[in-house]
């Protein structure tokens, strides 16, 4: 059904006037039902590729002690401006821009790979260099590329540190994990505050917590990381002070619709017992439990056709086309 039909079904159910309640107000109430539904029935499932990469914070107060046989020993403030959950390549862009400031040679590059994630310092015609703590009043900014180093020639790779990368966010909607896989590799589920992020590797375990997926030992590299979960339905939308669907009444909703009405139903309920008419907002709802135990009995027996509405872009079950981040 459309958002159009869907608002009058439910208006016809509870026996309400378009007068007494307008379509805003009806669409609330049908996505108090889709609210309810998901809750019910754990959402709807989706796979999806998701994409991990370390992410870092620099401190005003972080800085490293640099020394080439072309450089004098200087102590060298990375940032002038505080900055958080920041990309690799955003990093070695400050890390360069201060390392050209300090020792005033612009030909100093700093980069990160973002495959292999590893910062390349380089410092054209040196044979030696050294980068180490900071003295003074700084905190210790080789914590940023895994710790001090020394090396002859003129660049050196260092491979980011251990846990920047162990966490990653989970797809807006999401309700319930199902699988976890990473480079194909199915993971065990763990415990979030029991993992221990300082350990990098190949991931073996995964937990949630919040909108945060955790993986342990953190990844060290790209690869393939992809989910198999729950999500929620999607809900019609508010555009100011009005639903983007009650002026387009095309819209639906991306439950299939053998299940829709089970949404009509919840909001003719709660439209009924808002008028005190007990009797009739009881029907409705018991309506509504018995599509939705329908939908969780077909749900148990594996029917490939829970989550699909003919015809339509939206969300499919298990056999859907993959969607989201594709790692290359």
């Amino acid at each position: 059904m459309t958002l159009a039909e869907m608002i009058v079904e439910a208006r016809n159910k509870s026996r309400v006037h378009s007068a007494d309640q307008n379509d805003t107000t009806v669409v609330g109430y049908l996505n108090d039902g889709i609210r309810a539904f998901t809750t019910d029935v754990d959402g709807q499932i989706e796979d999806e590729y998701l994409l991990v990469a370390p992410s870092f914070d620099i401190p005003i107060t972080y800085a490293i002690d640099v020394v080439t046989d072309l450089h004098p020993l200087t102590t060298v403030q990375l940032t002038s401006t505080a900055q958080e959950n920041i990309s690799g390549s955003t990093v070695a862009h400050s890390i360069q821009t201060a390392l050209r400031t300090e020792l005033s040679d612009e030909t100093i590059t700093v980069e990160f790979d973002t495959d292999e994630w590893s910062f390349t310092f380089t410092f054209p015609g040196t044979s030696t260099i050294t980068v180490s703590e900071p003295t003074g009043n700084y905190l210790d900014g080789t914590a940023l590329f895994s710790g001090s180093f020394s090396a002859t020639g003129s660049s050196y790779e260092a491979s980011a540190p251990a846990g920047s990368s162990s966490d990653t966010s989970l797809p807006a909607g999401f309700v319930t994990m199902l699988t976890v896989s990473w480079d194909g590799n199915i993971l065990a589920p763990g415990s979030f505050q029991a993992m221990d992020i300082t350990e990098s590797g190949t991931p073996l375990l995964y937990a949630v917590y919040g909108t945060a997926l955790r993986l342990m030992p953190a990844p060290s590299s790209r690869r393939e990381l992809r989910i198999l979960y729950k999500k929620s339905f999607a809900e019609f939308s508010l555009a100011g002070a009005t639903y983007v669907a009650v002026t387009d009444g095309t819209l639906e909703t991306d439950i299939a619709e053998e299940w829709q009405k089970a949404i009509t139903y919840y909001a003719a309920s709660q439209m009924a017992e808002n008028r005190f008419e007990y009797e009739t907002a009881s029907r409705m709802y018991g309506q509504y439990m018995r599509i939705m135990n329908d939908y969780l009995r077909r749900e148990a027996n594996n029917n490939p056709k829970i989550g699909f509405r003919t015809g339509s872009t939206a969300t499919a079950g298990v056999d859907s086309p993959f969607r989201g981040y594709v790692i290359t």
